[in-house]
């Protein structure tokens, strides 16, 4: 018995240490596109695990393809991973979960002056003149990769507090290199948004 709590102590140590540096490389490859951290990770070896404390600051192409203001910065209260699968070169094929406690500051921009008296050209208001401060929630989501079609396909379900439900189903075409260094380069072949207040 006590052999067999030794053997998944250690080998849950190895887990953590090499999950822990598996995300140590996430976050450098993401250095040019953005700020990443967070405060504590537990793996399982099902495929599964938890993080908490999150927080991600756009930066560089991904922060003008945002137009988010500097020093935006967006956090989670929790990632729960589901499922987690890579494929047989080490890519991430298929990842399923839930980020709990989502934060991110609603830019204030507000719409532009009417120039006109004319009610259909009004500009649409912003989330800011609505008196939105921020967006809060929990958010499902399944990404999936094939890397010898070049498709990844993404489904996020989103429940935000004060604003609504949205439903967002994507497919995004590019090879690895792509995804991994060249994001602003990734075609659009798919796009569905669902919102309901």
């Amino acid at each position: 018995g006590l052999f067999i709590v030794v053997v998944a102590v250690l080998g849950q140590y190895w887990l953590v240490q090499r999950t822990h540096d598996e995300v140590a490389r996430l976050i450098a490859r993401l250095e040019p596109h953005g700020d990443l951290h967070y405060d504590k990770l537990w793996p399982f070896p099902w495929g599964a695990g938890r993080v908490w404390g999150l927080s991600f600051a756009p930066a560089g192409g991904l922060q003008m393809a945002l137009q988010t203001p500097t020093g935006l910065t967006i956090t989670a209260r929790e990632l729960q991973i589901s499922g987690l699968r890579f494929d047989s070169t080490g890519r991430l094929a298929h990842v399923r979960g839930r980020l709990l406690g989502v934060r991110a500051p609603v830019s204030e921009i507000r719409a532009p002056q009417a120039d006109s008296p004319d009610p259909t050209r009004i500009p649409s208001p912003t989330l800011f003149d609505l008196g939105y401060t921020q967006w809060r929630g929990d958010i499902d989501f399944d990404i999936q990769y094939v890397a010898s079609s070049g498709l990844a396909t993404m489904h996020f379900d989103a429940a935000l507090a004060q604003m609504g439900h949205a439903v967002l189903d994507t497919q995004l075409e590019g090879s690895p290199e792509v995804f991994d260094r060249a994001p602003d380069q990734i075609m659009v072949r798919k796009l569905q948004l669902e919102f309901a207040d």
